[in-house]
């Protein structure tokens, strides 16, 4: 199992959505850390197979943010993580996914 796509969309400076696709099997939990400046953000963990956060929170169009996200399943983990600048769509850094056999 691992994280093959990791999908960040800005409804508006005050939500971001952000969804997930594994290559395989299911998910248990995931724990997601949305990051600005080196602090975390906001930090959500749930016991849920949902793909899917939603993160209600105010952007600051002028700066950096980078996500990372850990999925897992059984023993399983996999984390990926990706950055954006919040006045644009354009990614600031490659998408890196890795997985771990615990």
């Amino acid at each position: 199992m691992t994280i093959r796509e990791l999908i960040i969309n800005k409804t508006d400076m005050k939500q971001l959505d952000i969804s997930w696709r594994l290559s395989d099997g299911a998910q248990s939990s995931y724990e997601l850390f949305l990051i600005q400046g080196g602090s975390v953000v906001e930090r959500v963990k749930r016991s849920s197979d949902t793909m899917r956060c939603s993160l209600c929170t105010t952007i600051d169009p002028m700066k950096e943010y980078g996500v990372l996200l850990t999925v897992k399943s059984g023993r399983l983990l996999s984390t990926a993580r990706a950055g954006f600048y919040a006045a644009t769509d354009k990614p600031i850094s490659q998408y890196v996914s890795y997985h771990k056999h615990g």
